[in-house]
């Protein structure tokens, strides 16, 4: 089991200067806005799914609950990818 948790990109930079896009080059440098979906389980997150398009969203410190326009976009991009995953028929 788990809980479906959303992965938002904070406003500011990271003291550090490092950024999503230098460790990983799938992330874009976007800031500001939720980028994923992800399944927390026993504090391992399983399942990240990247967005097609960022969701612009305010966040916070720590766990948050977005907005219901945040959670609806995001939900929107979910179900069109699980329906562009689906299986289409069986062809002959």
């Amino acid at each position: 089991m788990g809980a479906t948790i959303l992965i938002h990109a904070p406003q500011q930079a990271h003291a550090s200067g490092v950024t999503a896009a230098d460790l990983d080059g799938r992330w874009p440098d976007i800031r500001g806005a939720v980028l994923a979906a992800a399944v927390l389980d026993s504090c391992h997150l399983r399942e990240v799914t990247p967005l097609p398009r960022p969701v612009p969203a305010r966040g916070a410190l720590g766990l948050w609950a977005p907005p219901a326009e945040v959670l609806a976009a995001v939900q929107d991009q979910m179900k069109a990818l699980a329906e562009s995953a689906a299986p289409t028929g069986t062809s002959r």
